[in-house]
């Protein structure tokens, strides 16, 4: 993972190899690690700024994308939304670089929030949001590039993620950057697992 600076705002972020893709907040930071607890401290040690209306928003088109209706998200008792931002409020305070917003330039324009499977050896994306006016611009590819990263860093070997089928732009997406179908999962028939391997260097490669 790098730090770049990007060509149109003042400051660097956690980009991938596009360096006009930042994941992470906008500024001036001496060090990644700077960064992480800059952004990890707005808040009251949730990231993204304060941005809490805008993952909401984020979360329910995930839902009418994959559903057609937010109705899962917000629960039968109207709190499902309260119930996920403590969900991501819990996660940042374990990792804050497992939830993060996607800048492009000036512009939020997507999110991602990974963590662990069921199975604790296995990673698990549980969001992977790109706004709609962003949708094709290469935006996605970045955000798979640093998942991939994450995973790698903290010794996954592989990943799973849940997607609905009728969300074919989404599924073709995964399966080109080497997802593959598992099928539907057993709690939550309309959704298919997938999974991805990642592969890991050996020491004497690494030294190459």
């Amino acid at each position: 993972m790098l730090l770049r600076k990007t060509e149109t705002v003042e400051g660097v972020g956690i980009v991938s190899d596009n360096p006009r893709i930042i994941v992470g907040v906008p500024g001036i930071w001496p060090s990644r690690t700077a960064l992480v607890q800059a952004v990890a401290g707005e808040s009251g040690g949730y990231l993204f700024a304060g941005r809490v209306l805008m993952c909401i928003t984020f979360a329910v088109d995930t839902n009418m994308c994959s559903f057609g209706s937010a109705e899962q998200l917000h629960g039968e008792d109207g709190k499902g939304t309260e119930r996920y931002i403590q969900r991501l409020r819990a996660k940042l305070a374990a990792d804050p670089e497992s939830c993060l917003h996607v800048w492009l330039g000036g512009t939020v324009v997507g999110q991602l929030n990974l963590g662990r499977f069921i199975d604790p050896s296995v990673g698990y994306v549980s969001v992977f949001y790109v706004a709609p006016q962003w949708r094709g611009k290469g935006v996605a590819d970045g955000m798979e590039q640093y998942a991939t990263d994450w995973f790698k860093r903290r010794g996954f070997a592989s990943a799973r993620l849940s997607v609905t089928p009728s969300n074919v732009r989404a599924v073709r997406f995964y399966l080109r950057s080497g997802w593959r179908d598992l099928g539907p999962r057993e709690d939550k028939l309309a959704l298919h697992n997938m999974d991805r391997t990642f592969a890991h260097k050996s020491i004497g490669e690494e030294a190459k």
